[in-house]
């Protein structure tokens, strides 16, 4: 079990410049929230009813949401501090993306929060992460390691 320590905010400015203020300030309160929430094993507790969280376990609402995390983890036998109850890194974007299709006219934010970084499975979909920016779903990438939450560019940009 891990607490998190959030990013300062001028990192997430230089991340994402594009964000909207309210997705910004959206944002801001999930950092906030994830910095006195424990992660055990890739489930949050404590998650609200605005943030439903893509697990495998479920996405805790089935009613579309205005934002959605999905959390994606190093499957890695070797890696013991895992996140055994979220999906593989890849498996979460593409829910994150079948949530987007799902749920277009209503969602805004969507944050993809992992523990491993891998650019070039990110790259495979960023076309389809672009497509749902014009459509006015805009896309965060979260790297939690060594206790903390930072923001990551996306490879593409």
């Amino acid at each position: 079990m891990s607490l998190i320590t959030k990013a300062p905010s001028s990192t997430l400015s230089k991340a994402y410049p594009d964000l909207t203020i309210a997705n910004y300030n959206e944002l801001i309160a999930l950092l906030e929230r994830l910095q006195i929430t424990p992660i055990n094993y890739g489930n949050l507790s404590n998650s609200s009813s605005d943030w439903p969280v893509i697990l495998p376990n479920g996405v805790s609402s089935g009613v579309c949401s205005k934002n959605i995390l999905a959390i994606g983890a190093d499957k890695s036998t070797f890696f013991k501090q895992r996140w055994k109850n979220a999906y593989p890194f890849e498996k979460a974007c593409v829910y994150l993306l079948d949530y987007y299709e799902k749920c277009q006219n209503i969602t805004k934010l969507g944050v993809l929060l992992t523990d491993v970084w891998r650019p070039s499975v990110l790259s495979r979909w960023g076309e389809v992460y672009e497509h749902f920016e014009n459509q006015g779903i805009q896309s965060v990438a979260l790297l939690y390691s060594g206790g903390q939450i930072t923001p990551i560019r996306w490879p593409w940009r």
